[in-house]
């Protein structure tokens, strides 16, 4: 995965994610949702960039959520809206909103 302020510092965006993360408590709830769906809407963009990156074989990084965290997989097919997804002997469907690429395929 890559380091979120490095990414935006590169791209020449001016804010920092910890600056970001300082003005979130101002926002009052009609803010708060508009940003939420602007969140949500800026995953979707980037789950549709990383499926044409997606290939068999692929080392990749799938997001769980609060139980499962984050395991690492390999990619045995890629579909329309999903991946085959290979954790631990188990191929699972996975949302590209969950995946991310790895980095370094060789860490455990």
């Amino acid at each position: 995965m890559t380091n979120t302020n490095t990414n935006t510092q590169q791209q020449g965006n001016p804010y920092s994610l910890s600056k970001i993360r300082s003005l979130i408590p101002s926002l009052n709830k009609i803010e708060l949702d508009d940003l939420q769906r602007d969140v949500r809407q800026r995953i979707v963009e980037v789950a549709g960039d990383i499926k044409y990156e997606l290939r068999p074989g692929v080392k990749v990084i799938v997001n769980g959520g609060r139980r499962l965290k984050q395991e690492k997989g390999e990619v045995v097919k890629v579909n329309r809206t999903r991946a085959e997804v290979r954790i631990n002997g188990t191929i699972w469907n996975v949302p590209f909103t969950l995946l991310s690429l790895d980095d370094d395929p060789t860490r455990k």
